[in-house]
């Protein structure tokens, strides 16, 4: 029954019978403004105020023009993004492409293919779990981490086959390698050192003596031919025809230096329900782990890795990926948003110009021109409100001097009223605070409204006859939405000059 009533009351709304409650006709102006509509007003005996239309279309026009100004400043803000965007992909380029000109002779092609590789990869990946169809509510915690990690994971087997077989990716640089990990470094240099105390041990040899390499060659896993020339000429010198007391250690080579590692966040992550390192750990943690990396530097990867947790960094090839994506979309976005102002500013101006506004190639961003065209629109509205007091008047004294024409409109809604039906007629008498605009006379409405458009000068809320009544209101609730805007719009100012900031840092890469 209470629904019922609910949707009389909205129908003699609607049939002009009663009007809305305070709280109707709230408008924001980030929403979508409705079409000017002209104003029908309750008169039988006299004709539509003209002027008061007029007036009330020109204020709602000016009204459209901060909206316009923001998607302007928006598509100027889109604009200068997707420069910082593409900056900032730019830098990581730059980096990545200057990393792999330490391995390789056409490092910028090399880096193409990984990107190229990559972008395959996830889009086979997503391909086959789209023709699979789960269903998100049975898939299984394993499918449901591997597409969490699709791209991470894919990255982190490119930059680990870039590194350890460089010669498939591009010609390598003579001697050139990936730079080793200080933990990779440290394990390997305690290998080194155990393999020759044992060897000068069983020579009876002081237990520091070492062959004649510098770290650059004997950290160069491509570079182990020099290290066994040397290790030969070292086993000249120490042994000197005498019998070693350990005959195996005489047979072994020396250790040879591990190949490089992308940086740990690359390839190392803990699982987020086990808490251990996935997919596994690279060599030569595996045995390291078990003991917590009790034997790895403090300073080193692996200690950052188990100080840090999980790891939540995007991978270098992921991070580009996913840069160049959003300059993409950016680009897209901004052609998109560009057109769609263009529209709604000839839009605009088809509006203005039939009113008499004289404008030449407006520019909604140009300050000058907006002001100019602000200015004609009140000029025009004062002109059209001065009329409709006029016209106001008229119908005043029209009323004074023939009351039975009050008489007959009172009659007129009397009749009009006994037509509802008794549920009706009981639904409005118990509407508390509804003003009966239609009870009103002519007169007396045309004044509301017009006191409504003198209060709202600037044009900050879209005003109807109806809706006029809560003016007040109205123009609170706007200026609040307009100081969450402002904000909005000052936060988004402040993210991209942080942004900014960042760009001559990202130039500087650290490998």
């Amino acid at each position: 029954m209470r629904q019922n009533k609910s949707l009389l009351v909205v129908s003699l709304m609607l049939a002009g019978i009663v009007a809305f409650p305070a709280t109707a006709g709230i408008t924001l102006r980030a929403s979508k403004i409705p079409e000017a509509q002209p104003v029908q007003i309750v008169s039988y005996l006299s004709e539509t105020n003209e002027p008061l239309q007029r007036a009330l279309l020109i204020h709602n026009i000016m009204g459209e023009m901060p909206d316009l100004r923001d998607v302007a400043q928006t598509t100027e803000s889109l604009k200068s993004q997707k420069e910082i965007l593409g900056k900032m992909q730019q830098n990581m380029t730059d980096c990545n492409v200057k990393k792999l000109g330490k391995v390789f002779k056409d490092p910028k092609k090399v880096w193409g293919k990984m990107m190229s590789s990559y972008e395959k990869q996830r889009q086979d990946f997503q391909t086959q779990n789209e023709n699979k169809k789960t269903d998100k509510l049975t898939m299984s915690l394993k499918e449901k981490k591997a597409i969490e990690n699709m791209g991470w994971s894919i990255s982190r087997d490119i930059m680990l086959d870039v590194y350890q077989n460089p010669e498939k990716w591009g010609d390598v640089n003579k001697g050139g390698a990936f730079p080793l990990w200080k933990d990779q470094i440290t394990l390997f240099e305690k290998q080194w050192n155990q393999f020759y105390e044992n060897l000068n041990a069983a020579y009876g040899e002081p237990l520091k003596g070492r062959p004649a390499l510098d770290e650059e060659t004997r950290h160069n896993a491509q570079k182990y031919d020099e290290v066994l020339a040397a290790h030969k000429v070292y086993m000249a010198q120490i042994s000197k025809g005498k019998k070693p007391s350990n005959a195996a250690i005489v047979r072994e080579k020396p250790p040879r230096a591990p190949k490089g590692l992308p940086k740990w966040q690359d390839i190392v992550r803990l699982d987020p329900l086990t808490g251990k390192p996935t997919p596994e750990l690279p060599e030569p943690w595996k045995e390291a782990a078990n003991n917590k990396f009790q034997n790895n530097l403090e300073s080193g990867e692996m200690s950052q890795f188990t100080a840090s947790g999980s790891n939540q960094n995007k991978s270098d090839l992921e991070a580009e990926y996913e840069m160049m994506l959003a300059v993409d979309s950016m680009e897209k976005g901004v052609i998109g948003t560009s057109s769609t102002q263009q529209k709604m500013v000839q839009s605009f101006v088809d509006k203005i110009t039939p009113l008499g506004v004289k404008i030449e190639n407006f520019d909604i961003s140009n300050k000058a021109q907006y002001l100019d065209v602000q200015k004609q629109l009140k000029e025009l509205k004062k002109a059209a409100m001065k009329e409709a007091y006029q016209y106001v008047e008229k119908l005043e004294q029209q009323d004074k001097e023939s009351p039975e024409l009050v008489a007959k409109r009172k009659q007129l809604m009397a009749q009009k009223q006994a037509r509802l039906s008794p549920e009706a007629q009981t639904a409005v008498s118990n509407m508390e605070g509804i003003v009966q605009i239609s009870q009103m006379s002519p007169a007396v409405q045309q004044r509301l409204v017009l006191s409504a458009l003198e209060k709202d000068e600037n044009a900050s809320v879209h005003l109807t006859q109806t809706n006029a009544l809560n003016i007040d209101q109205l123009m609170r609730e706007q200026k609040s939405t307009n100081k969450i805007i402002a904000e909005s719009q000052k936060q988004v100012k402040t993210s991209m000059e942080k942004q900014r900031e960042m760009i001559p840092q990202m130039a500087e890469c650290s490998f």
